[in-house]
C-alpha cells in the first residue's frame, strides 16, 4: 500500500462525509466498541453513502495505523461448517467517524 499512498487513509463518501462537517483530507476519528484509529479521509464517490473504506496495517514510516484495531474478533459459524471448528467474523465492522 505504500507504494500507492504515503499514509492510509479511511474513504468516505461526500454526502455523508458532509452531513459530519468533515472535509476532503481532514484528520478524523473512525471508532466502534472495540478501538480507534485516527487517520486523513479521502471523499470518493466509489465509496457507499453509509459505508467506510479502510485497507491494510501501514507498519514503519512513523505511523501505528491498523485496521485490525476496530476488528472484534466475533465467532462465525462458517468455520464451523468447513472446517469444524469456530471461524472468526472479520470482513465486515460497524464504526462512526468524526472530525479529530
Amino acid at each position: 500500500m505504500k507504494e500507492y499512498n504515503e499514509e492510509p487513509f479511511v474513504y468516505m463518501h461526500p454526502d455523508a462525509a458532509k452531513e459530519k462537517g468533515i472535509a476532503d483530507l481532514d484528520m478524523v476519528r473512525v471508532f466502534n466498541k472495540v478501538g480507534e484509529q485516527r487517520v486523513r479521509v479521502k471523499l470518493t464517490n466509489n465509496v457507499a453513502k453509509n459505508c467506510l473504506l479502510m485497507y491494510e496495517a501501514w507498519f514503519g514510516r512513523g505511523t501505528d495505523f491498523n485496521v485490525q484495531n476496530l476488528v472484534d474478533d466475533e465467532a462465525a459459524d462458517m468455520g464451523a461448517f468447513k472446517a469444524g471448528a469456530p471461524g472468526v467474523a472479520i470482513h465486515d465492522q460497524f464504526a462512526n467517524v468524526e472530525k479529530a
